[in-house]
């Protein structure tokens, strides 16, 4: 299904002009060489762009990152290969980093690789009469690295110059926007050579396993993907056999998946495409999130994907303020036809959501998801409707939900993918919540010191009601205090609640309250500890200056149970326990307008 879909997404995004070119690659470089008309270096200069990266209290964090320019197709290898206008630091200095010495030096690997750089480009630019290239063969034929190793317009980078995220882009002293890789020749060049650019494996013809074409060339090596977090630097693959095991038939490496050579090119364009763009992708602790709506209407698109950021998490996602976000608001059912239209988003559109994860050098897809655009926002709409309660100011995200997983002290809090996986196919294809969401959650609030906090009663709300829902049967959590909810769960969460507001009322604060000793107990097993705690609540009530009134509560909660405490509860009843507690508490410290001045009438 993914790669079908992301096939059709890379013809939609040829024909909107949002791809890039065949024959090229968009490589992130953070460096800027410019080169006087005889080829000397005039400048190395930071070529970078600001962004907000999220953190995990919420607040954002400005960073510079490398910018992307398009630059001639290159090939992945681990051998000493250049390529056509290499931005790599090393290859186009031929210097080297020594460690003991603090300084730059030449090695006969830094050497080699340089060599094969000027060689490379020499070729490739010979014939091109431009000012900018005539700069670069001049820089070319003129550049010997034994003669920078103290040149102080590279060591004031020092060793930052290499590495991982490193890179270089030229351009001609005084034209800093007209980059080497924009000159027209340069790209007539790139161009032409396109139909040279061919597997130099065996080509097998066979039929694609995803459009059903026979006799058309089968991959042999898919493309890297690059992007997900926690691959390697060259990136991942998607499809790739590496051991013999997995092979079929006589069949080696990629011929068993059976992927022709222009969907396994589409695919793995169109993905790589999604995780470069910050409108189509998020990080989730290791796991990294693609969306996208099959629609030629990209201001639709990125609208979408706009607000479905914000539901997964996304800080800097403009959701918040955007005329979708505020229809949504309203139509708590559900976007109306007229909503859709005024938004200029046709309902009927396909809506795509799959998660990846690094697998070594390989990339593991651990979930996707296909809707309808309003049958997505209907069930985020529904999912928002199942976590509201009056204790909730916001809609939490998918990472503040299973952030609520951890104790507050955990530095490390990371779901498994499983997990994750679950969630996302309950939140937007309306099906059950993970059992092990409401396992987790329950028995955080039972281990856990101090106040429940409001995400957690409503992660609870949200199973409870939810599974509620599917198995036609009513909902039974309101969003605030139910008074008149007689579930013998329910009422002994309230009863708590009452008998701890006592033991507050009548001796403040304690260093062991009875939620510290015993709520764990109660949730669990509520007639061995309940019927012990009232009776010492008496001297609670005695003490306390509003204890008529705590009294009188207590005896409206327990007055239905007539007497008879639960055994034993199960998960489910002791979440209704734990919302019983949680809204009780609530309501008796907001609402103190509908409370007496706690004297006996």
């Amino acid at each position: 299904m993914l790669i079908n879909a992301l096939c059709e997404y890379y013809d939609i995004l040829s024909e909107t002009g949002r791809l890039v070119p065949e024959g090229w690659t968009s490589q992130a470089v953070n460096r800027l060489i410019t080169l006087r008309r005889d080829g000397s270096i005039s400048s190395v200069i930071p070529f970078v762009k600001k962004v907000n990266i999220p953190q995990k209290n919420g607040k954002s964090k400005q960073v510079e990152e490398p910018r992307k320019v398009l630059l001639p197709l290159r090939v992945q290898t681990t051998k000493i290969l250049s390529y056509r206008l290499d931005h790599r630091s090393e290859y186009i200095f031929g210097l080297d980093w020594d460690k003991d010495n603090e300084r730059f030096c030449v090695t006969p690997k830094s050497l080699q690789k340089n060599s094969e750089f000027i060689k490379t480009n020499l070729e490739f630019t010979e014939g091109m009469t431009s000012d900018t290239v005539l700069a670069f063969r001049n820089f070319l034929n003129s550049w010997k690295p034994v003669e920078h190793i103290d040149d102080p317009v590279l060591t004031a980078f020092g060793k930052s110059l290499f590495g991982i995220g490193s890179g270089c882009c030229f351009a001609l002293e005084g034209l800093a926007n007209a980059l080497l890789g924009d000159d027209p020749q340069i790209a007539e060049k790139v161009e032409a050579s396109v139909s040279d650019v061919k597997s130099d494996g065996e080509q097998i013809l066979g039929s694609c396993a995803v459009t059903g074409e026979s006799g058309v060339p089968i991959e042999q090596l898919h493309g890297y993907i690059k992007g997900i977090r926690g691959t390697n630097a060259s990136g991942g693959k998607l499809v790739c056999f590496n051991n013999q095991s997995d092979e079929s038939y006589g069949k080696t490496q990629s011929y068993n998946s059976s992927v022709s050579t222009t969907a396994a090119k589409k695919y793995t364009a169109a993905l790589n495409y999604l995780i470069g763009d910050d409108y189509h992708r998020i990080y989730i602790d290791e796991m990294t999130v693609i969306f996208w709506a099959m629609s030629d209407n990209a201001a639709s698109d990125e609208l979408v994907c706009d607000f479905f950021g914000s539901v997964l998490g996304k800080p800097d996602s403009g959701a918040a303020d955007n005329a979708l976000l505020n229809a949504l608001r309203k139509a708590q059912a559900g976007l109306t036809a007229a909503d859709f239209k005024q938004l200029d988003i046709d309902p009927s559109v396909r809506f795509y959501i799959a998660g990846f994860t690094p697998n070594v050098s390989r990339i593991s897809m651990k979930f996707c998801c296909r809707s309808t655009t309003a049958k997505m926002l209907e069930n985020v709409s529904q999912h928002q409707r199942d976590l509201a309660h009056d204790g909730l100011s916001e809609q939490p995200t998918i990472w503040r939900l299973t952030a609520e997983l951890y104790p507050p002290s955990a530095t490390d809090k990371k779901p498994s993918n499983p997990l994750y996986a679950a969630l996302f196919d309950s939140v937007f294809n309306g099906t059950r919540y993970p059992r092990a969401l409401m396992e987790t959650v329950i028995r955080r609030c039972k281990i856990d010191k101090g106040r429940i906090s409001d995400i957690r009663a409503a992660t609870i709300k949200a199973c409870l009601n939810r599974q509620a829902r599917l198995s036609n049967n009513k909902e039974v959590i309101k969003m605030a205090l139910d008074k008149e909810n007689t579930s013998p769960a329910y009422l002994c969460g309230r009863l708590f609640a009452l008998l701890e507001i006592a033991q507050t009322a009548a001796i403040g604060k304690a260093n062991r309250t009875i939620k510290d000793a015993y709520f764990s107990s109660a949730a669990t097993k509520p007639a061995a500890v309940l019927p012990r705690l009232m009776m010492l609540a008496q001297h609670h009530i005695e003490k306390a200056e509003n204890g008529g009134y705590i009294n009188r509560l207590i005896s409206e909660t327990v007055c239905p149970l007539e007497g008879k405490f639960p055994t034993t509860l199960t998960l489910d009843q002791q979440g209704e326990f734990i919302i019983g507690y949680y809204q009780q508490n609530k309501d008796f410290f907001t609402a103190k307008s509908d409370k007496t001045d706690g004297k006996e009438e």
